[in-house]
């Protein structure tokens, strides 16, 4: 898939991998909407990609994507304003073990959006079809016992994801995983190495990721079609690699 005159929603796009993911759209000249609940640095950062990609190739909407309500507002208005949609992307995340808001932003909030990605390019709805990326983590193939409620939501994504498989024929829509180690510098990295000195340690021995790496193997997932369905991992001992499930016996 060409991203070149795409457009695009990243949930949680204000800082951190979402950030990256925004900035690698745009280089690639799509057009891209940030949904996000930080409404100070979203201002900043739609005047700053205004500034440098083009007051028509950008902006920010404040949107909580645990409320299915303003989700959905937010798909439309997009959908509306770019005169389209192409391309989905399902970042927004936290490391909250509090079961409620872990399940509704890292799980609920990927399953409506993809759900409302879908509708939206499925092409037997006279649309153009599109590609939908679900941001993971290597907690959702590797349990991170710190992080239990994390865990399981990501581990949601990544199970969810793989069930999109025949989406990419039967509509057009083509539905991926990226599956991220530790990623440097990100507020969600940081506060959980100042809380935890065992997180600490596991940091240390795993080793992390850029924004930058993760970005980049957002931008090859969507344009390589082949993949439809698959998880891709992004780790500094493999780079980006396309996961390999082992087979389940009964």
């Amino acid at each position: 898939m060409k991203i070149n005159g795409c457009a695009a929603i990243v949930t949680g796009g204000c800082q951190g991998i979402g950030r990256g993911i925004v900035y690698a759209l745009l280089r690639k000249n799509a057009k891209v909407a940030v949904l996000d609940i930080n409404d100070v640095a979203g201002k900043e950062l739609e005047n700053k990609l205004k500034n440098e990609f083009g007051n028509d190739m950008a902006y920010y909407t404040h949107c909580d994507v645990s409320n299915k309500s303003q989700l959905t507002d937010a798909f439309h208005n997009v959908r509306r304003r770019f005169n389209g949609l192409d391309i989905v992307v399902n970042n927004a995340g936290t490391m909250s073990n509090d079961c409620d808001i872990g399940v509704d932003i890292n799980l609920k909030s990927v399953i409506r959006g993809t759900m409302l990605g879908i509708d939206m390019m499925d092409k037997n709805s006279g649309n153009e079809g599109g590609a939908i990326i679900n941001i993971a983590s290597m907690s959702g193939l590797i349990p991170l016992s710190l992080g239990p409620v994390y865990t399981a939501t990501k581990a949601g994504v990544v199970a969810f994801t793989r069930c999109f498989k025949a989406a990419a024929q039967e509509q057009g829509v083509r539905v991926n995983c990226i599956c991220p180690v530790f990623v440097q510098g990100t507020d969600m990295v940081n506060d959980s190495i100042a809380a935890s000195p065992v997180f600490r340690n596991i940091t240390q021995k795993v080793g992390f990721v850029t924004v930058d790496m993760v970005a980049d193997g957002v931008i090859k997932t969507i344009e390589d079609d082949s993949l439809a369905g698959k998880v891709v991992t992004v780790s500094p001992q493999s780079g980006i690699k396309t996961f390999k499930f082992p087979m389940a016996k009964m």
